[in-house]
């Protein structure tokens, strides 16, 4: 992720095309997002003042509603 400006399209991309009720899909979109994030992190870059929060947070809030055991585990660790 060295082009932090398509960090809110790729985060738009992998949870619009992610099945909810897939809980090995899920994980997999949640630590593919972290990897992301982790990169930006290290890179000593700051997540773009144009990111979609508003998606990224009703994309959570959808998690943590479907209630999944490993699914919401994974997201807690996410946000952390």
């Amino acid at each position: 992720m060295s082009n932090t400006r398509l960090l809110s399209r790729f985060v738009h991309i992998v949870f619009s095309k992610t099945p909810l009720y897939d809980a090995l899909a899920v994980n997999s979109t949640l630590e593919l997002v972290v990897e992301w994030f982790t990169k930006i992190h290290r890179n000593g870059n700051l997540i773009p003042a144009d990111f979609d929060f508003t998606f990224f947070f009703k994309g959570i809030r959808m998690l943590i509603e479907l209630d999944h055991g490993t699914s919401t585990a994974k997201l807690i660790w996410m946000l952390y």
